[in-house]
């Protein structure tokens, strides 16, 4: 079984003010990157290990759904194989998350599975 183990993505959603930083990162570099790992074989699993937010606002989740999107299709994978961890910055400090179990039983993408108190 091979695992791609990424974390840390950190995403600042409509607070990114320095776009080129992130594409300097996970632009065409991020693409070679990826195809080096392909040419040892196919990605059975994603895991994904904390910080996929900066605030933990619902923004974030948004473009982060959106990056896990992009990869999962590029190894040719369905939601169902990416493994996510949340880690501190995943978690809006002040605001209370809800998650049901209704959300608990959806594909685990990121901005799919978390629901802001505040935005229902």
């Amino acid at each position: 079984m091979r695992i791609l183990h990424i974390s840390d993505l950190h995403e600042r959603g409509p607070r990114e003010r320095d776009h080129w930083r992130r594409q300097r990162v996970l632009g065409a570099a991020w693409e070679r990157n990826l195809d080096e790992v392909l040419r040892g074989g196919a990605i059975d699993l994603v895991c994904f290990t904390g910080d996929i937010a900066d605030w933990g606002i619902a923004r974030e989740y948004e473009a982060a759904t959106a990056f896990f999107e992009r990869l999962l299709s590029r190894l040719g994978l369905g939601a169902e194989r990416l493994f996510v961890v949340p880690g501190n910055h995943d978690v809006a400090r002040g605001r209370r998350c809800l998650l049901t179990e209704e959300d608990h039983l959806r594909v685990p993408v990121p901005g799919a599975w978390i629901r802001d108190e505040l935005d229902e």
